[in-house]
């Protein structure tokens, strides 16, 4: 699975399961925020029926295909 992080340097995509950052670009677009209702949230964005959930917890991430009917934990 791969994360597009910004951060103070530049937009980078980083493959979590070998947690290494693959190159940084400029021009990717900032993802649409999701509202979302799940325990200890901090944020969500979404990409079509994607929906990616950033939780205060481990482990931090749950991804739903379908549109937040179903989460799996990343």
């Amino acid at each position: 699975m791969k994360a597009v992080v910004r951060t103070a340097h530049g937009v980078f995509a980083v493959d979590l399961d070998d947690e290494l950052v693959q190159g940084g670009s400029e021009d990717i677009p900032p993802a649409e925020e999701a509202h979302v209702e799940l325990p200890r949230l901090v944020a969500a964005v979404a990409a079509g029926s994607t929906v990616v959930a950033l939780l205060d917890r481990r482990p931090p991430l749950a991804v739903s295909h379908d549109a937040g009917r179903t989460w799996r934990e990343a």
